[in-house]
């Protein structure tokens, strides 16, 4: 029957009409590889990695033509896992003895199963579980022993148990208790139950890994694949650290209508344990399965107040994608990428994409990737015009000069400055060469930055038992999101408030809570941390952190760090100077620029590092900015204030009496 189903593809390929589009000239594309066919039919190869790299994300630019130049129709076929099927088992009976919990299952399932996924209370634990088959629930087999299951008060966590895959009716799994409590697993928190599925083809990918700076407790690399537009399967660590356990996460950039964001890929747990009396167990794979439309990820590791792990080796596997097409005769054939502006084809070939599936990949060799002699490069992201409507600035408050190191995709990052003056939303971010805007898109980072605030110590008379921190910004309206810092101090449990003062139209002053946390340091326990994450933003620049004593002593703390997220402007400049990025303007709606219709293009784009100047103000600092934000109302009410002093004086001089007028002769008169 599998022989009879390629001959049945062709026959329905005779049977479509053959509908190609009309052909571009072959100079449009940058890349070609040729490929030797020895017998007409039905051709499927494995694309290499090269080739995806230098076809566009989605793969609209790959086409193949024949020795005679004309255009065959062709599929690409992503090679894409069938997801795990997750099935509740039939019943779970949990039992107790001084020294074990016994968790035993009935599955109700007659497929085979890979895994058990345990439905664990939130409460940190380690334990080593022993896991037992069995047919008929009277003979038990060992399938693995000393795999441990864990939940840390930071929020990692491992609750699934890989068993061999087979059929089994009933499983028993032990839980170690003589060294802990024991969980507290409920009678209905039936497991599930992963079943097996069909294994895919992966190949491995070298990996280049360079650490970069670490942000809050988290060690952060930046992996280089060797091409973009891989399907990632998994990454694979080695590292000879002897115990632990990190949650990590995955990255890389994405393009969205609302402009280029960093965008979360993958993410899990690796670790290397060792219950006490037991084998060391270990899982060192991160699942990806993703598509990653650029060569850069970057990998964020959750440390907490652990040293860093080292790893001897960061690995990756792809999953294959593979080309279809059907050869009229043997011949010589090219497959061409990199045509940035061609449309994706319609060919009648895509009708047989489930069919097609089904036919073995050949074992046909493509030739490295070459130049395409006949190339005419076309003119960077031809469709960007940076020549944009006309803006009356007369609105906007400030400025900055942008500097450009060269002609062509840039990319801004925003300042202090930016972030403090702008809508919280940079609905009123221009960029203007002259008169004339430059369309731009705003990126949004997954990772943040950090700002260390000017701090002091001050006593509130009226409440002897608080303590108070001042961290002074830099600005006020920063718009900060979390606020972290450490204690020295071994043994306190504080109630922590932050937030700021205003002031009313009047000038009375009032707090306004941003935030409030728990915190609590026992002795032994590693230097306590408190992350504190903001209700709302600060319009101040003045923040406080209070702590209520009671009858303590006062706890020490240290290391304070404000952060905040990371938001550039990408564009396009066909010149390098004459550039200003306006900010500043409460009353405009954000810009709708065409930029963002070819925003993958830009998105992949080898981009240049702008810069920004000193702040420019544009029109001159109200009463409320020049005194600050805590104290804008004062002015208000002296000049109130005097104004009515003022009044009342000329009131009080009119209602006095007129002293009597002075004659010659009252002067003559004697006195007496």
């Amino acid at each position: 029957m599998k022989r009879l189903l390629p001959l049945a593809i062709v026959g329905a390929l005779a049977l479509l009409p053959l509908r190609v589009p009309a052909a571009e000239p072959l100079s449009h594309w940058k890349h070609v590889q040729s490929l030797t066919v020895p017998q007409p039919g039905l051709v499927k190869i494995s694309l290499p990695a090269d080739t995806l790299g230098a076809a566009r994300p989605g793969f609209e630019d790959v086409r193949v033509v024949d020795d005679r130049d004309r255009e065959v129709p062709c599929l690409m076929q992503p090679t894409v896992p069938a997801e795990r099927e997750l099935r509740r088992a039939k019943s779970l009976n949990v039992s107790l003895s001084p020294a074990a919990t016994v968790l035993t299952i009935e599955t109700g399932i007659t497929q085979p199963i890979e895994a058990i996924v345990l439905e664990v209370p939130d409460v940190p634990f380690l334990k080593a579980v022993r896991v037992e088959g069995s047919a008929d629930r009277t003979n038990w087999q060992v399938l693995a022993d000393g795999i441990p299951i864990f939940r840390q008060a930071h929020g990692v966590a491992q609750t699934e148990l890989a068993l061999p895959r087979a059929t089994w009716p009933f499983l028993r799994l032990t839980m170690d208790d003589r060294r802990s409590d024991p969980v507290p697993f409920s009678r209905t928190a039936v497991p599930w139950l992963r079943l097996v599925a069909a294994e895919m083809p992966a190949e491995k990918v070298p990996v280049t890994v360079t650490a970069l700076d670490p942000v809050n407790q988290r060690s952060r690399w930046r992996l280089q694949l060797p091409n973009a537009n891989l399907r990632l399967a998994a990454l694979q660590f080695e590292t000879a650290a002897p115990l632990f356990t990190r949650h990590l996460t995955l990255s890389a950039r994405r393009v969205t209508e609302a402009g280029v964001e960093e965008t979360l890929l993958a993410h899990g747990t690796i670790f290397r344990l060792g219950v006490a009396g037991q084998p060391t167990s270990s899982n060192l794979t991160l699942a990806v399965e993703a598509r990653v439309p650029t060569s850069e990820l970057v990998l964020e590791i959750e440390d907490g107040d652990s040293p860093p792990l080292e790893f001897r080796a960061i690995t990756a596997t792809r999953r294959p994608d593979y080309l279809v097409f059907h050869a009229a005769r043997a011949g010589a054939f090219r497959v061409l990428t990199g045509n940035s502006l061609c449309a994706a084809p319609s060919y009648d070939l895509a009708q047989l994409g489930a069919n097609l599936a089904a036919i073995a990949p050949a074992s046909l060799t493509l030739l490295p990737l070459a130049d395409n002699p006949a190339y005419r490069p076309p003119t960077p992201l031809p469709a960007v015009a940076d020549n944009g409507a006309p803006l009356d600035t007369a609105g906007w408050r400030f400025r900055k000069l942008v500097t450009l190191a060269r002609a062509g995709a840039q990319e801004l990052e925003l300042d202090l400055d930016v972030l403090a003056h702008a809508q919280p939303g940079f609905g009123d971010l221009r960029l203007l060469r002259g008169s004339n805007q430059v369309p731009f898109l705003v990126e949004r980072a997954v990772f943040p930055r950090t700002l260390a605030p000017a701090v002091s110590l001050a006593s509130l008379k009226d409440r002897p038992r608080v303590a108070r921190w001042v961290l002074k910004l830099p600005h006020a309206g920063l718009p900060v999101t979390r606020l972290t810092c450490t204690s020295p101090t071994p043994l306190f449990r504080r109630e922590m408030t932050l937030l700021e003062e205003v002031r009313d139209a009047r000038g009375a002053a009032f707090p306004r809570i941003l935030g409030s946390a728990s915190w609590m340091q026992q002795p032994g326990a590693p230097a306590g941390r408190l992350t504190l994450d903001f209700t709302a933003a600060p319009t101040t620049d003045s923040v406080f952190l209070e702590a209520d004593n009671g009858d303590n002593p006062a706890i020490v703390l240290a290391n304070f760090e404000f952060t905040y997220s990371i938001s550039r402007l990408v564009f396009k400049s066909e010149t390098a100077d004459g550039l200003h990025l306006y900010y500043g303007n409460a009353e405009v709606a954000a810009p709708q620029y065409d930029l963002r219709l070819v925003a993958a293009q830009l998105a992949v784009a080898g981009k240049a590092q702008a810069t920004a100047g000193a702040e420019e103000r544009l029109v001159k600092a109200s009463w409320r900015e020049q005194f600050g934000g805590a104290h804008a109302g004062r002015p208000v009410l002296w000049v109130v204030l005097a104004a009515v002093v003022v009044a009342l004086l000329v009131i009080i001089t009119r209602l006095l009496p007129k002293a009597p007028a002075l004659t010659g002769d009252d002067d003559a008169r004697p006195p007496g």
